[in-house]
């Protein structure tokens, strides 16, 4: 698996997602973009550079930037990720793109304009065959170049521009990463899964916890929060737990667990699987998909009254799995 951390030193990371036979090829169809969240909007996108790539029997390459250029040009500001580095190299695979070039972004950077990052970097670096791009697309500095100049440039360097309209969301209007990113802060599970076409995830290796949940009869499965990605509301949610290649219906707590450890301030998604005998998980793997909100996180005054709200909890998770 990829790393999650491109060094400071280095101009890009190329992560081959499928082996191409040979030696590099010298052409390629190329995709540019952030691809955050890879959304319905990107997803159409990449199936276009997808097929570009099969027609012309091309590598299909998508170029993407790190850190999120908000984070350099408006020092100060943290842009938490939709997916991980991992979740979007998985993303990418299953998608059948070959290449992946994650595009060190700093001032300097920031400050070309966009004929010499055309030059520079698109037709010296990649010379791609085949440019595909959503129709809003701009870079450079002060964003001076958009598909206009972008269609004038390739065509002369021998190739071709794809322009992909933005996808509608019923409810939405264009989908977008950061829509996507504000519904995950409200807990709005479905809406994120409309407009992403997957569930919003937590994944992480499972921790020894106080063991507080077996005694009440409801063990869980614990681990911190990836504090990189965005913050889910506290609360519990009607979850899908995927681990070794299997499914399970759960319910998963995103919070402090007041109750339990009144003295803790970081969050813990912590999650008991529903007919679940595959007996202990410490230090294994586990994904926890959110498809839906049940009610916000609060503190009880006993565990009894506790153990009464989670077996309501673990029943609204079993019927909604049961309907969805």
């Amino acid at each position: 698996m990829a790393s999650a951390q491109v060094p400071r030193n280095v101009v890009c990371v190329v992560r081959r997602l499928n082996e191409i036979p040979g030696r590099a090829p010298e052409r390629c169809v190329l995709a540019i973009g952030n691809f955050d969240a890879v959304h319905l909007g990107h997803q159409n996108l990449l199936a276009r550079l997808h097929f570009h790539s099969k027609s012309l029997g091309l590598p299909a390459v998508v170029l993407t930037f790190h850190p999120h250029p908000r984070v350099v040009l408006q020092p100060g500001t943290v842009v938490p990720s939709i997916l991980t580095t991992e979740e979007r190299f998985e993303v990418f695979q299953a998608l059948g793109l070959d290449l992946w070039v994650d595009q060190a972004f700093d001032l300097d950077l920031a400050s070309r304009p966009g004929r010499w990052f055309f030059d520079e970097k698109i037709q010296k670096g990649l010379a791609p065959r085949m440019l595909v791009l959503g129709s809003d697309f701009r870079m450079g500095s002060k964003r001076d170049t958009g598909v206009v100049e972008l269609r004038q440039w390739i065509s002369s360097a021998g190739g071709d521009l794809d322009v992909v309209a933005l996808q509608q969301d019923d409810d939405a209007g264009p989908i977008s990463t950061s829509k996507i990113r504000a519904a995950v802060t409200r807990g709005e599970c479905e809406n994120v899964l409309r407009m992403m076409g997957r569930p919003f995830v937590y994944t992480g290796k499972v921790e020894r916890g106080q063991g507080k949940g077996r005694t009440i009869g409801v063990p869980t499965v614990n681990f911190p929060r990836p504090i990189s990605k965005v913050a889910l509301p506290r609360g519990v949610y009607a979850t899908q737990v995927e681990w070794g290649g299997r499914c399970w219906r759960a319910a998963t707590n995103v919070g402090i667990r007041p109750t339990v450890d009144p003295k803790n301030s970081i969050d813990i998604v912590e999650t008991h699987l529903l007919d679940f005998d595959g007996g202990e998980l410490y230090d294994e793997t586990i994904c926890v998909e959110f498809l839906t909100f049940l009610r916000p996180e609060r503190r009880f005054d006993s565990f009894d009254l506790l153990k009464n709200q989670i077996e309501k909890d673990l029943l609204c998770a079993r019927e909604f799995k049961a309907s969805a």
